[in-house]
């Protein structure tokens, strides 16, 4: 907020009397209904249309009742496709058609697709099987 004894900013010359009223959220008998002219009652468009319009409709029943109902809505559709989506992650997907690596994934996946991959762990230091004896 802009204060009147800054240097930083305007010093509070470009503030309409509502602005500067700020703490008392520019309520007409606090700062006197002389200082107020219509032009200035708010301070920009969108604030207008949001206490003369907007305000009075989301305020009501009706309008807690309709937000509500939408909310809810929206959850539950949320909620009800997040347990449709599918997982199909692989690695391939970020490599180049044209990346060399991506002609070995070809054709890894056309000849050494079928069957299962199995994993061996050992725990024996006396055999090398980095060999080709081994």
């Amino acid at each position: 907020m802009c204060k009147e004894d800054t240097i930083l900013c305007c010093a509070g010359h470009c503030l309409t009397a509502k602005q500067k009223a700020y703490p008392f959220r520019g309520v007409e008998s606090d700062i006197g209904a002389t200082e107020i002219k219509d032009d200035e009652k708010y301070t920009t468009k969108t604030q207008k249309c949001l206490e003369v319009h907007l305000a009075g409709m989301t305020l009501s029943s009706a309008g807690i009742i309709i937000i509500c109902a939408i909310w809810t809505i929206a959850i539950g559709i949320s909620c009800y496709l997040v347990t449709q989506v599918e997982v199909d992650f692989k690695t391939s997907y970020f490599i180049s058609p044209e990346a060399y690596v991506s002609n070995y994934l070809s054709r890894q996946d056309e000849y050494f697709k079928s069957g299962d991959v199995v994993t061996f762990y050992t725990d024996n230091d006396s055999v090398d099987y980095t060999t080709i004896e081994s």
